[in-house]
């Protein structure tokens, strides 16, 4: 005999907070955060989350193409410009090419970025950052 698990009931307090959680997650912009060194990955995405934003992330600019052809809805890609294999500057002008909406932050301890064909909805975040500067270069990106 089959015993099935039954869930305890929920209040419409909770079904309700839940919901509307639900819906701040559909709603928060999608940041892509493209960092090799796993460490540094890890609380650039506590920072990314802590401003109040969704983070993907990527170890290599092989898997950032690879999240961004099966997630259309990163709004913004924040880059290191020293990966391995795939450059950060190779990975922005692919990602340019052919997800133009994508806004592009270089993050990068080099004093320049490289330069795209189409500047706009790019900026450069020099290493090291913090969450303050790492929140204003995206919300200026985000509008």
């Amino acid at each position: 005999m089959a015993v099935e698990k039954v869930d305890p009931p929920v209040s419409p307090e909770e079904a309700a907070a839940k919901s509307n959680e639900l819906v701040k997650d559909a709603v928060r912009p999608v940041v892509l955060l493209v960092e090799d060194e796993a460490l540094i990955r890890m609380v650039v995405v506590e920072m990314i989350e802590e401003l109040g934003y969704t983070a993907l992330e990527a170890a290599s600019g092989e898997e950032a193409l690879n999240i961004l052809e099966h997630n259309g809805a990163v709004d913004v890609m924040v880059s290191d410009l020293g990966l391995p294999g795939l450059s950060g500057e190779q990975l922005a002008l692919q990602v340019r090419s052919r997800w133009p909406q994508i806004a592009i932050v270089f993050a990068t301890g080099s004093n320049e970025a490289p330069s795209l064909d189409d500047p706009t909805r790019t900026a450069m975040l020099g290493k090291p950052f913090n969450e303050d500067a790492l929140g204003k270069v995206l919300s200026n990106l985000l509008g």
